[in-house]
């Protein structure tokens, strides 16, 4: 007997996830730059997945900026939005540092996975 193809977004994941809430500055790029103000849901070391007012494409590169405690200074990043659901976007980080990264992974590793 064959075996059913897991539907795509029961495949596992790189990164486990961690809930992650705080703000996040996301600016879009031009020729219709906007700056949105938006909350984060969860978050792993290779992306975020943010809630946002507003309605964008699949594919498209953002520039986003949030904090991570115990830090106070913001971590700016690129991110390639990879999938949504009404305003929930999913995100993954294009330009995150290994100084960046080992931010992300410190605050994880203290949070129970999703």
């Amino acid at each position: 007997m064959a075996e059913t193809p897991k539907p795509k977004w029961d495949k596992e994941r790189v990164h486990p996830r961690y809930l992650f809430e705080t703000a996040v500055s996301m600016t879009t790029p031009e020729p219709t730059r906007q700056v949105l103000k938006g909350k984060s849901i969860d978050i792993s070391e290779g992306g975020i997945s943010v809630r946002v007012p507003a309605e964008l494409a699949s594919g498209i590169i953002v520039q986003l900026e949030f904090t991570v405690p115990p830090e106070r200074e913001p971590i700016r990043v690129r991110a390639i939005v990879r999938n949504s659901i009404i305003s929930r976007y999913g995100m993954e980080f294009l330009t995150l540092t290994p100084e960046q990264r080992g931010q992300i992974l410190r605050y994880c590793l203290t949070l129970a996975p999703l």
